[in-house]
């Protein structure tokens, strides 16, 4: 065996703080993507923080409430305001589901790092 193969040691891994670094969700991008991502309707915040099902709905409903007055469909003025009431407690909401989202990637992480020794 040479010298050059007893040298190598296997490759470090990354500590767990940069890996959640790395994975962790930012408040300040969800409030971007909730201002700017159609004021919020279009749910790209949920997206973002991992709540797929209710970013979906989110934007099926605003996409009915758009799409439907053009099929001759008027009656979706509940649609928007539900929509718009939705959008104005997700404001409030967003620190929560940043706090939450995260402490469940950094429980993910370890898990992994458990399951890994």
């Amino acid at each position: 065996m040479s010298n050059e193969n007893m040298d190598r040691s296997p490759p470090q891994q990354a500590p767990r703080g940069l890996i959640y670094r790395r994975a962790s969700k930012s408040m300040l991008i969800a409030y971007l993507l909730a201002l700017l991502g159609g004021a919020g309707c279009l749910g790209l915040h949920r997206f973002y923080l991992g709540y797929k099902r209710t970013a979906l709905t989110m934007l099926v409903l605003t996409l009915g409430a758009i799409l439907l007055p053009m099929i001759g469909i008027y009656s979706v003025t509940l649609t928007w305001w539900v929509v718009t009431l939705w959008v104005l407690v997700d404001l409030f909401l967003i620190p929560k589901m940043t706090r939450d989202r995260n402490a469940e990637i950094a429980a993910e992480i370890d898990r992994e790092l458990a399951n890994r020794n």
